[in-house]
């Protein structure tokens, strides 16, 4: 296991270390609004509080301080800027639907999905087996999507009258749904695997070392015992 798959490699370090002064910005400028209103929104400035700490997080991660987990610190980097925000706006009084507008919350969801992207390419770059599990999963995921899409597209236009005709309808939509469901399931389930892939294990332990506990020292003691000539062996048992 060498040092450099427990860190950032250096163009991953330079985009956090770009983004993270990034979100630092944006955290100053929220707080100054919030801090200046009359009264002062408390909700906004204890937000924005929180993101501050994960800008300083990510600046942290740039220099290379953390050695261990740098793609789930990411990835809690980035959650915590689109629960931060969106929360930020819901004390504001927006509905979830005007949250999901907002220019100022799609413009941190970018900059969270900025993080993410980072912290999964830590992770599948590890392994040369993740970016293939990863395209096979993309594959099974956009076969779903076209299901979708051909279901939708069928169910808007046609408009079966017959009663057999709509007994097929019925039974063409059940098994497109059954074959969605096993697109995604297995595009799922192979992104998941690309992840795994990244996992940093244990090396294993070689063929023949020696064990810790009762077998290890009878183990350590055979071995010379068989390497002695036999006359020595035959000697050392009349003893």
């Amino acid at each position: 296991m060498t040092e450099q798959m427990f860190t950032l490699n250096q163009k991953q370090r330079q985009v956090v270390g770009v983004l993270s002064p990034v979100l630092l910005g944006t955290v100053a400028w929220a707080a100054y609004r919030a801090a200046t209103k009359t009264p002062p929104d408390a909700f906004v400035l204890g937000f924005e509080g929180l993101l501050a700490l994960c800008g300083v997080t990510g600046i942290l991660l740039a220099l290379g301080k953390f050695r261990d987990g740098p793609g789930l610190a990411l990835a809690l980097i980035a959650i915590s800027i689109v629960v931060c925000t969106g929360l930020g706006l819901v004390s504001q009084q927006l509905a979830a639907r005007q949250v999901l507008r907002s220019p100022w919350f799609l413009g941190r969801f970018g900059l969270a999905l900025a993080f993410a992207g980072v912290g999964a390419w830590s992770v599948l770059g590890r392994d040369p087996r993740s970016l293939r599990s990863v395209r096979q999963g993309a594959i099974w995921l956009g076969l779903g999507f076209v299901t979708v899409a051909a279901i939708a597209l069928v169910w808007k236009v046609w408009r079966p009258q017959s009663a057999g005709m709509k007994v097929a309808a019925i039974t063409a939509l059940l098994a497109s749904g059954v074959a969605l469901v096993a697109f995604v399931s297995v595009g799922i389930n192979l992104v998941i695997r690309a992840f795994e892939f990244g996992r940093l294990e244990q090396p294993a332990i070689a063929p023949g070392a020696a064990t810790a506990g009762p077998g290890a020292a009878s183990t350590s003691g055979d071995a010379p015992k068989s390497a002695m000539p036999s006359g020595q062996q035959s000697s050392g048992s009349t003893m």
